[in-house]
């Protein structure tokens, strides 16, 4: 891969900005350039341009994603083509996976060689009974690559997965009889959700009675959306909660994500700015570390 030079390539060195780019695409200006004025900073930067490239990813490259601070993923015309930088960047869940492993069978210095799974830890699955939570799984890769890593369990296991999108799991990889759907909280319930956060008490004001209720039917029992739908209500004159009350009128099959999408519309342009740089960039982050960037800015 050209003339970039990486930190030495032991692993248990700990780096400052993990680079992820393609090497044809912008190697020779803008990476290279970029390389040497981190360096000249000292700040420790970790390229994999000295790993072999091979079928096998090496685990020396999950090793430095894992040890980096921060990863810098330099975007080009190619990138999303290549087949290693994708890789690089679900290093992630490779890293959960070794976790998962190593918490179930109890071996804190797990050694994985590859992201498959080698025969002998499957064999010792076998034999394990146990209880495992995966919650908040987004899309089917994460589904696909965390149950590769607890597949070879005893059928006396039990595995529980939880996401938003239930088609996550129409993918043949979990049997349809296995899927329950969460419902809701029961009307009660929500209504006084709902009030929590818009009025500050458990009840609707006399004159906003009528439109709280209707509110709280479009919600559908789902917590968050009651939360959000209260709090941009909060302190709004009552032209305005009839004005979100209309566009859920629109369409009697609205969505929940329609339903969030009325407090995103009745956001000053810094705000929606903020939820912008939070859902593109600041996506999975904790919410002490998104406020403390956020304060910085």
């Amino acid at each position: 891969m050209g003339n970039l030079k990486s930190t030495p390539s032991t692993t248990s060195t700990k780096y400052d900005v993990f680079l992820n780019f393609r090497g044809e695409d912008t190697q020779c200006c803008f990476t290279d350039h970029l390389y040497k004025a981190l360096c000249g900073k000292q700040i420790r930067t970790f390229t994999d341009n000295q790993l072999k490239r091979g079928d096998e990813i090496s685990p020396a490259l999950f090793t430095a994603i894992e040890e980096s601070k921060i990863s810098v993923v330099i975007f080009s015309k190619n990138y999303a083509s290549s087949k290693w930088e994708r890789l690089e960047n679900c290093g992630g869940l490779a890293c959960l996976q070794k976790d998962i492993l190593s918490t179930v069978l109890n071996e804190e210095d797990l050694k994985l060689d590859s992201p498959t799974i080698p025969q002998q830890i499957k064999e010792r699955l076998s034999g394990l009974r146990v209880f495992i939570v995966l919650d908040d799984v987004d899309d089917f890769l994460q589904l696909k690559t965390l149950a590769r890593g607890v597949d070879g369990l005893s059928q006396r296991s039990r595995i529980i997965i939880t996401s938003r999108d239930k088609h996550v799991f129409q993918n043949r990889c979990v049997n349809d009889d296995k899927i329950y759907e969460v419902g809701g909280i029961n009307r009660h319930e929500a209504l006084q959700l709902f009030c929590n956060y818009a009025f500050k008490q458990k009840h609707p004001i006399e004159d906003f009675k009528v439109l709280s209720n209707e509110l709280v039917n479009y919600a559908k029992g789902n917590p968050l959306a009651l939360k959000v739908l209260g709090l941009s209500l909060n302190q709004k004159n009552k032209q305005e909660w009839e004005s979100a009350v209309d566009k859920l009128r629109t369409n009697f099959n609205r969505k929940i994500f329609d339903v969030l999408k009325i407090s995103y519309d009745g956001s000053n342009d810094v705000e929606k700015d903020i939820f912008l740089d939070i859902a593109c960039f600041l996506k999975g982050k904790g919410k002490d570390y998104v406020a403390k960037i956020l304060d910085d800015c």
